[in-house]
């Protein structure tokens, strides 16, 4: 295969979990955070690469999603989409404008409530949405939300955001959604 794990690898990968009770403004710690770590040829494609992290992670494709991070000028990490259909057969160094290590999140189906496959995403139309929390005893932050219908932390934009987030609140006891952005 064109890649395998190795510890420091050019590929950096963050799971869902590594997201989970982090505190303050990024979503994760990339200092501190237990990566997943793959050596990656310069002329890998996108495909070769969904192929390994498969093997590796045993999900099927379909059941996987990479959203390369890009550093923003607060020096805080937010992932892009990547068109999977018209980049399959790009290179990695080029998805990763030659960025060494590149970090991507791997978004995962979610096969315990039997999700086969994450649905199409629409660059247009769309959007990933991470929700961070407000614990007012503690006065502290998370990304981890606690309410199982918000567990993929992505909602797709239409009218039934507003319905999930008013049905989060009443699931997490608040009459107020805190405003924690930054």
């Amino acid at each position: 295969p064109e890649m395998r794990p190795v510890p420091g690898g050019g590929l950096h990968v963050v799971l869902e979990d590594h997201f989970a009770n982090h505190q303050g403004n990024d979503l994760f710690d990339s200092e501190k955070v237990p990566y997943r770590n793959f050596r990656v040829k310069k002329s890998a494609t996108l495909m070769e690469l969904m192929e390994t992290l498969s093997e590796t992670l045993n999900y099927p494709v379909e059941q996987l999603r990479p959203w390369p991070f890009n550093q923003r000028t607060n020096q805080t990490y937010r992932p892009t989409v990547i068109d999977m259909e018209a980049d399959m057969n790009k290179s990695v160094q080029e998805l990763a404008e030659n960025e060494n290590p590149w970090t991507i999140f791997l978004e995962t189906a979610d096969v315990e409530n039997g999700q086969k496959a994450l649905p199409h995403f629409d660059k247009d139309s769309d959007v990933l949405l991470f929700f961070k929390r407000y614990d007012p005893k503690s006065k502290s932050i998370s990304v981890s939300w606690p309410i199982s219908l918000l567990r993929r932390r992505y909602i797709w934009c239409w009218r039934e955001g507003m319905e999930l987030l008013s049905s989060s609140k009443r699931k997490n006891g608040t009459s107020q959604m805190a405003d924690v952005s930054s």
